[in-house]
């Protein structure tokens, strides 16, 4: 049978719906040339960036709407400008705490510097910086082991446990200072660009303890000068630990809930990746995906480009060199139908037959219908609380998601919360089969 890859027949290398962060730099595999649209939010924080000695800017929006690839976009920005940039994130978890995240945020910091220079490894703070990272390694592993930590009683989980002949002089927040002084003796660089991904993992926990760990965070890391911090999260997640929180509010800047491409923007995006990954340069590309397809397809998932880009490589896996003219691309009349069976046999196999009944029963509302778990009691035949675990567990297997507030009545006068069926949701139960015009699906 042999290994194939389809992409040639349309003249790609790969695949064009990658789901892959962007990279500054020639060699990038996906450089950050590809990066489309937002402009004026990329504008906002790197004006924000070169007007102050320190910084902290939110980006918030939906799952899938495009929160980190605008933030890498914008540090490799900052980046030409002088700016010092990691060029991973410092990734948030539901367990995290402030001396967790301290950490991270050296850690981040230390790579930055090193990248800049490699004999600021020579520095003392920097050796502090190194020393702090690598007992913090081996507690880790020691902790995975069930073996003590060195200088602490079994595997303690704070660094500020260390209290052996290796100890530091300085904790992390003491060394974040000594960063902030040491970036300012560096020729030509006005500051170092920290990226906190996912804050949505952290406001998994309750939210008193989610804010409390950015309220710890704030004068021991975020207020440090050079320092400037960029947040990702879902708007819910910025709500609940940032915007809820007076201290945090006042010192963080937020251009609003960041708003899905428009359907033009996607396809500029598209020709973009098509370009880039051009196989023979001296041939054409074949689109593969016509524009009524993925008009149709961008509608049935609300412009959440993770899930539009996912649902056209599920298809184009199928449909790609198997139709009668090979390199036409993919139409909406084979388009629809291959990914309403592939979406139905992965509902049937993520959910249970309990799950998927209540899946039709939020069907009979309507695909595009918002609701509450007050609104779905009766029709599930449960009480409220576990009404509201039930669709929980559904966003958790990704075929609801939360949908703008309603009438306020909720906890504390606060909208009540509403929820809606995503793309991979609505193309289950039947989206494409209902509606197959592309301005309009469900």
């Amino acid at each position: 049978m042999g290994v194939t890859n389809i992409w040639h027949v349309m003249n790609l290398t790969s695949t064009p719906f990658f789901q892959d962060p962007l990279y500054p730099g020639e060699n990038a595999q996906h450089p950050i040339d590809l990066f489309v649209g937002r402009e004026k939010e990329a504008r906002y924080i790197l004006d924000g960036i070169g007007s102050s000695q320190h910084s902290r800017h939110v980006i918030q929006g939906a799952v899938g709407v495009g929160k980190t690839t605008l933030l890498q976009y914008v540090k490799a920005e900052a980046a030409k400008a002088g700016y010092l940039v990691d060029a991973d994130a410092v990734a948030v978890t539901s367990a995290a705490s402030a001396d967790e995240l301290r950490l991270k945020i050296l850690l981040s910091a230390y790579s930055a510097l090193l990248a800049h220079d490699s004999s600021l490894a020579s520095n003392p703070v920097m050796q502090e910086v190194r020393q702090i990272i690598g007992m913090e390694r081996h507690r880790a592993v020691s902790a995975s082991l069930g073996l003590p930590a060195v200088g602490s009683v079994g595997g303690g989980t704070s660094v500020q446990r260390h209290t052996g002949p290796g100890a530091l002089s300085v904790q992390p927040e003491g060394l974040l200072r000594e960063l902030s002084k040491l970036l300012f003796t560096l020729d030509r660089v006005p500051g170092i660009v920290i990226h906190l991904n996912n804050l949505e993992n952290l406001a998994e926990a309750q939210q008193e303890t989610a804010t409390r760990v950015l309220r710890d965070l704030r004068d021991t890391a975020l207020m440090n000068s050079g320092f400037h911090y960029l947040f990702a999260g879902t708007d819910d997640a910025i709500r609940a630990v940032i915007t809820g929180e007076e201290r945090l509010r006042s010192v963080v800047n937020n251009p609003g809930s960041l708003e899905a491409l428009t359907l033009e923007e996607v396809g500029r995006l598209l020709e973009r990746r098509y370009e880039h990954l051009r196989h023979f340069d001296n041939q054409p590309v074949h689109r593969p995906v016509t524009p009524e397809a993925l008009g149709a397809v961008y509608n049935v998932f609300r412009g959440n480009l993770r899930g539009l880009l996912l649902a056209l490589d599920e298809a184009a896996r199928i449909l790609i060199g198997r139709t009668a003219d090979p390199t036409s691309g993919m139409h909406l009349a084979d388009v629809g139908p291959v990914l309403s069976a592939i979406y139905e046999r992965k509902m049937q196999a993520d959910l249970d037959e309990t799950q998927q009944n209540q899946m039709r029963k939020i069907a009979v509302r309507g695909l595009d219908a918002s609701f509450t778990a007050r609104q779905m009691e009766k029709p599930f035949g449960l009480k409220y609380t576990a009404t509201n675990s039930a669709l929980g567990d559904l966003v958790a297997k990704g075929y609801l998601e939360e949908a703008e507030g309603g009438p306020r009545g909720g906890a504390q006068g606060r909208p009540s919360r509403r929820f809606r069926l995503t793309g991979a949701g609505r193309i289950a139960l039947g989206g494409f089969r209902s509606n197959l015009e592309p301005d309009g699906i469900g």
